[in-house]
């Protein structure tokens, strides 16, 4: 069965199924793991600027500053 017809019939439209991907990932992005706090930490006293350990790490420039103050 094409995933089209599965769409059609339940009535779930490949819009919402964008929308929940892309909140799912923007989400993962805001959060924080213990291993990204440590990791953070450990560029911070190695005198790294939070944008650098932003790109380094993957997540927004903001959420890695806002841990930390």
């Amino acid at each position: 069965m094409k995933v089209s017809t599965i769409l059609y019939r339940t009535g779930i439209s490949r819009a919402v199924l964008r929308k929940e991907k892309n909140m799912t990932e923007s989400t993962a992005k805001k959060h924080l793991t213990l291993e990204d706090r440590t990791e953070i930490q450990d560029f911070l006293h190695k005198g790294m600027t939070f944008n650098a350990i932003a790109r380094r790490i993957g997540k927004d420039p903001t959420t890695v500053s806002k841990t930390f103050r």
